[in-house]
């Protein structure tokens, strides 16, 4: 169980005893991991395991380990990708097969080494499965090498100091090295699930980095996008790839569709355009139809209809039934979470345990730069209202229980901090219809709800905490 800085509120109570009825998958679109951990001395209760999805950025999930040392889970996979398990300071890389199951050892007497002893598999992780042995053994050996191609240092200065043209030839530089170990690895053997997961990897590595260049390049020199000129030609550079690639999804790929989705969602918004049509107009195949899909998706979290949602736009059935059965879990999540009655007995908890403040809520994760780039702001607005009844409440979304306390102590926050598991993130994301964070909820002295408040550092809060101390 994780630890917390400050007990549980009553909120939390009230909405967790709520239980919720998911839909049952097929078997296929699952993936089972399973397995011991070696050398067990009951010191570690959990591992990490990192996945990614077309809704969400990415999910962690918290990997219980029992009290015989096993352990086993079943995660959504509608395609071959990876994931990451991290425990303490080891981390490794596992390939996810629908349908199939996969099982590992990990070694307690190990978990603190260095990750170099993961390039033979030597390392605190090892794979059972005999079929699927070798792969994992690539994939990590692969990560390891591809890893030290350029320096962090290289990346941040292209990125900074390079034009377009020229941060293009930088990444094509690094794709052919990658490209090139690839091939020194892979024994000849050019078919197989590894390669292609590799090919996916550095492919999709190279397109995100080239279509966040932009935004990431205005920020380190600290200008406006407005104020910086990509030619046309760049993007062409993007687009004209193939980008419907559907045998396997490595999590660079799904890291390229979520950035994609919101590169064109505000190329719509910038020409006054509907985000369904531009979407339909701009792209096409399955990226097209995984556009729609996370726009219908997003659109509903904010409706109580299915009207809103055209499912003649996708022409993949898969796709189309992946959004079909989310949609089915968040409308009987809703059904349970959303009621009239639920929400007095939300608002008659949140009174019971800060009765006469009011409340601050702080939706953020470890990785999330916004997130903590409003922390000091958060920091003067507490010193400001130090000495009257607001109580300034700081959810973790996502994260490990590490990176979560490391932001705290860093940022030096006080306040009242919770790490939320899976289902309390997702619970509480319905509650207030988040769909990104940083997100901030108001709750007044009487209970009123000012959903998506301002942030820390907008001039409107203080005039929004102050009214609501008044009334």
């Amino acid at each position: 169980m994780r630890k917390k800085i400050s007990i549980y509120s009553v909120l939390f109570f009230t909405i967790f005893i709520i239980s919720c009825n998911n839909t049952k998958n097929d078997s296929r679109d699952k993936f089972i991991l399973s397995g011991k951990v070696l050398n067990f001395k009951n010191k570690i209760k959990n591992f990490s395991l990192y996945t990614n999805d077309f809704f969400t950025f990415q999910n962690i999930d918290n990997i219980e380990i029992s009290d015989s040392g096993t352990f086993n889970v079943s995660i959504p996979c509608h395609f071959t990708k990876d994931a990451f398990i991290r425990t303490s300071k080891s981390w490794a890389y596992l390939l996810c097969v629908p349908g199939e199951n996969l099982s590992i050892t990990i070694d307690q007497s190990k978990i603190n080494d260095s990750i170099k002893s993961l390039s033979n598999s030597s390392g605190f992780f090892n794979v059972t499965t005999a079929n699927r042995r070798r792969d994992n053994e690539l994939i990590n050996s692969f990560l390891l090498l591809t890893g030290k191609v350029s320096s962090y240092q290289e990346k941040m200065k292209a990125i900074r100091e390079y034009s377009p043209f020229e941060y293009i030839r930088f990444q094509n530089r690094i794709y052919k090295k990658k490209r090139d170990i690839l091939d020194s690895i892979t024994d000849n053997n050019k078919d197989g699930i590894f390669n292609s997961w590799a090919f996916d990897f550095i492919k999709y590595y190279r397109l995100e980095a080239l279509l966040t260049y932009p935004k990431k390049h205005a920020k380190f020199n600290h200008i406006s996008m407005d104020s910086i000129v990509i030619p046309p030609e760049y993007y062409d550079t993007i687009f004209n790839e193939n980008i419907n690639d559907t045998i396997v999804l490595s999590s660079y790929h799904y890291y390229f569709l979520h950035k994609y989705f919101s590169y064109l969602f505000k190329q719509a918004k910038k020409k006054g355009k509907s985000s369904a049509d531009y979407f339909v107009n701009n792209c096409s195949g399955f990226s097209k139809d995984i556009m729609l899909a996370k726009f219908f998706y997003n659109r509903f979290i904010h409706s109580d209809s299915t009207e809103i949602i055209n499912y003649s736009l996708i022409k993949n059935e898969h796709i189309k039934d992946l959004l079909n059965n989310k949609i089915k879990i968040l409308t009987k999540e809703r059904k349970g979470l959303l009621t009239d009655k639920y929400k007095s007995a939300l608002l008659d908890s949140i009174r019971k345990k800060y009765d006469g403040n009011v409340l601050y809520i702080d939706f953020w994760a470890p990785w999330c730069g916004p997130c903590k780039d409003e922390m000091k702001y958060s920091k003067s607005l507490m010193e400001q209202f130090k000495n009257k009844p607001v109580k300034f409440l700081f959810y973790c979304t996502d994260g490990s229980e590490k990176s979560w306390k490391a932001i705290i102590k860093e940022k030096q926050l006080t306040g009242t901090h919770i790490l939320l598991n899976k289902n309390q993130n997702r619970k509480l994301t319905m509650l207030f219809q988040i769909t990104g964070i940083p997100h901030y909820v108001l709750i007044g002295k009487q209970g009123e709800i000012i959903n998506n408040a301002p942030r820390p550092s907008s001039k409107e809060i203080i005039k929004k905490l102050n009214n609501l101390l008044n009334k």
